[in-house]
């Protein structure tokens, strides 16, 4: 039989047992809430949330999200613009779970939405964003269509470094920014992107914002001091997977 000083002995043990699982949970919340809290403050900064106008037409970039094609179907219905363009390929991500082009999913979408097919083209060559730029302006002037004012829509946390983007390689063109107007709480879907790869995905995009003009893809953007801290806090709490790679593509 176990002595009374091994009972107490075993009692302890546990009980210590139990504190530093605690305190484990503990800490894993408190990441957690505060990676929250810290990609709040990035994405806030990433979406510019213009005011829309009427203009020559809708410019859509590809990806994984079909809640842009969804948004950008239902942009054309409302009446912003007549022609409803649709641009992506195989980007990084979709190359890597789709066998059709972005566009090609993105056009079902909008027709189901009741667009009219006449009213769609397709670019379903590009790649990255300097090449939806690129590739569609090529589609534009080959059908004699010179684009002066357009909105450009995109996933929400693209705002900023796609405007940024525009600016730099299509200057010809005024474009408004647009994205579902899904709020950070209820962008994060399992069956999308799940919260962990939205923050690094937002961690990426001031990386971008941040280097991409001396790499000659975006026009230069100030970027607050306080956006820059939670950037580097996330990067500290491992928040790197998409960070801008030593050879990017212009993405």
């Amino acid at each position: 039989m176990l002595s009374s000083t091994q009972h107490v002995i075993d009692h302890r043990r546990i009980s210590e047992n139990t504190l530093c699982a605690f305190c484990e949970l503990v800490v894993v919340l408190w990441r957690g809430m505060n990676a929250h809290h810290l990609g709040r403050v990035l994405w806030d900064y990433l979406r510019m949330g213009a005011p829309l106008d009427k203009r020559q037409a809708i410019v859509v970039f590809g990806g994984h999200d079909l809640r842009v094609a969804e948004w950008a179907g239902q942009l054309w219905l409302d009446g912003w613009a007549p022609i409803l363009v649709l641009s992506g390929g195989f980007g990084y991500y979709t190359g890597k779970i789709w066998n059709e082009p972005e566009a090609h999913k993105f056009r079902r979408i909008a027709l189901d939405k009741g667009v009219d097919s006449s009213a769609i083209l397709i670019e379903d060559k590009s790649r990255n964003s300097g090449e939806n730029v690129t590739f569609t302006r090529e589609l534009l002037e080959q059908r004699g269509i010179r684009l002066r004012r357009a909105i450009c829509v995109q996933k929400p946390y693209l705002e900023l470094r796609v405007h940024a983007t525009l600016r730099k390689q299509w200057p010809s063109c005024d474009f408004v920014l647009s994205s579902p107007p899904i709020p950070y709480e209820r962008y994060a879907r399992a069956d999308i992107i799940d919260s962990t790869k939205l923050i690094n995905e937002l961690v990426g995009q001031i990386d971008r914002v941040e280097k991409y003009p001396s790499m000659g893809f975006t026009e230069p953007v100030e970027v607050p001091p306080d956006v820059i801290a939670a950037k580097h806090e996330l990067i500290d709490l491992g928040f790197v997977q998409h960070l801008v790679p030593e050879s990017p593509a212009g993405e």
